[in-house]
């Protein structure tokens, strides 16, 4: 038996606008996903305290003969930014001129109040990629009802919500996400089937769908019916990070684009534990994000459960506010912004909680990208492969001897040092070292990184296996790592003894 993702009531809808998506229901039968009566998936989202009323606009009460063209671009805009077609695949099969008799363009949704009025307007018929849609729209097609369109193809159902859009009060928006697609609109009216804009937000869905079991459930911002096949049961949190995340990917399919802005729940620039600049950005879809502040790229958290819980406590109870602090000057100041939903103003405590659970997200992230750094050099080193080994290393790099002089050299010129100390098959061996404190050594280059991990590895040369090297390793201000130095006792060179000139590669 095929049984799709349904929701057996949905809230009331009010209009579409062009800043709100279309919605529709999920098709009754979707791509082949034979699911055990057991597992049926239904889901009621609660009913509207007052029914919405479409307010009429302000406009002439007969059509005025007004040009389509303005209509026709905006509409056909729209789908561009839905399907991803180019406006070349997007034919008009026909436009109209009408006086809708309501505020509601003609096609009010069950139980919907429309302001009666005669608005002017247009009925168009589209063919996009060989399927019709037919849009009931005002004069100038900012504002449109999706009356006819094909049904979705989303591929083996994942989840489905139905909820508040935050667009108007009374707004219902729906969506149903599959393996191949979401599908979007307005409760009650036809879906447009759209696509993921972030291939990012697919991948965490089907690591959902694989880990936890179906459930259906009514949380704070709408209902939601998840299609899971995994072993585990998701708890409340999970229930809630689910929901956000089908109500942020309703809303990006409509824009066709990614809406950071719009899941984003706080923000903290400061200054971390390694004196670098760094944001961290924590979002309403379970994720966390840490870039350094002259960096481009960021480090993604996933937030556990335990963590889930916190941020929604405080999304929900908090309001909107920011503070910033010129603690460490006014090129870098400690800027905090938090985008909450609630109604109340934190206290100093609450505002020292939240940081301190952010400096755990930070380090977090800190952690972890330095164990991968550390991990694959670590490997690089011990299998001997000096064609990984550059892919890590500074360029100059500096070899120092223990007790003596060193010095920056091309990075070339340190592989091929490095091949003649590496020749033997030995055994290595690798520990902790604190080379600031052991080895006097400069916590800070001349170019801004800092020193993060020193690593004492023994067993270094062929012709001693009690040699010993300090690996140096270094965090660009960029948030990046770089193997800068290499610190050996003399006993680990079998070569000829080479002098290096100072460098002032490393600031005293």
């Amino acid at each position: 038996m095929k049984i799709g993702l349904l929701f057996a009531t949905l809230v009331m809808s009010a209009c579409s606008t062009a800043a709100q998506p279309p919605s529709t229901r999920l098709p009754a039968a979707t791509q082949g996903m034979a699911i055990a009566a057991t597992t049926e998936l239904i889901a009621t989202a609660p009913k509207p305290t007052r029914r919405p009323i479409t307010p009429a606009p302000t406009l002439a009460a007969e059509p005025s003969p007004v040009s389509p063209d303005e209509a026709v671009r905006n509409i056909t805009q729209l789908f561009v930014q839905w399907t991803g077609e180019a406006a070349g695949g997007i034919t008009l099969v026909a436009v109209q001129p009408v006086a809708w008799p309501n505020a509601c363009l003609g096609a009010p949704r069950p139980e919907e109040a429309c302001a009666e009025a005669a608005v002017p307007g247009f009925e168009m018929k589209f063919d996009v990629r060989g399927e019709r849609y037919q849009m009931h729209t005002d004069a100038a097609g900012h504002r449109f009802r999706v009356v006819q369109a094909p049904e979705p193809k989303i591929g083996v159902p994942i989840v489905e919500w139905s909820g508040g859009t935050d667009a108007e009060e009374g707004a219902c928006g729906h969506s149903a996400i599959g393996f191949e697609g979401v599908a979007f609109g307005a409760c009650d009216a036809p879906m447009i089937g759209g696509r993921f804009v972030a291939d990012e937000r697919r991948g965490v869905l089907v690591d959902l769908y694989d880990r936890y079991a179906p459930f259906k459930v009514r949380t704070s911002i709408g209902s939601v019916a998840f299609n899971g096949r995994g072993p585990e049961k998701a708890d409340a949190a999970i229930q809630r990070q689910i929901a956000q995340i089908a109500k942020q990917d309703h809303f990006e399919a409509f824009a066709g684009r990614t809406l950071d802005d719009f899941m984003q729940v706080v923000q903290w620039r400061h200054i971390n534990g390694n004196g670098n600049c760094e944001v961290v950005t924590v979002q309403t879809i379970g994720e966390a994000r840490v870039r350094m502040c002259e960096s481009e790229s960021d480090y993604r958290v996933i937030l556990s459960s335990e963590q889930l819980t916190q941020l929604y406590a405080w999304y929900d109870t908090f309001g909107i506010f920011e503070i910033s602090s010129p603690t460490h000057g006014e090129a870098t100041p400690d800027k905090y912004r938090f985008g909450g939903r609630g109604g109340m103003a934190p206290s100093g405590r609450d505002i020292a909680v939240i940081r301190g659970w952010l400096g755990a997200l930070s380090q977090t992230a800190a952690d972890a990208v330095r164990g991968g750094f550390e991990a694959g050099l670590l490997e690089a080193i011990l299998a001997r492969d000096l064609a990984l080994l550059p892919h890590f290393m500074s360029d100059p790099f500096v070899i120092a001897h223990w007790q003596s002089e060193g010095g920056a050299i091309p990075r070339a010129e340190a592989i091929d040092s490095l091949k003649q100390m590496m020749a033997h098959r030995g055994d290595m061996r690798v520990e902790a070292y604190d080379a600031a404190k052991a080895l006097a050594w400069p916590s800070k280059s001349d170019d801004g990184a800092r020193l993060v991990k020193s690593l004492r590895i023994t067993g270094w040369a062929a012709e001693n296996d009690k040699a010993e090297a300090a690996l140096l390793i270094y965090q660009r201000p960029d948030g990046s790592y770089v193997w800068s130095a290499l610190v050996i006792s003399r006993d680990a060179l079998p070569v000829a003894r080479r002098s290096f000139r100072r460098s002032g590669y490393f600031g005293r």
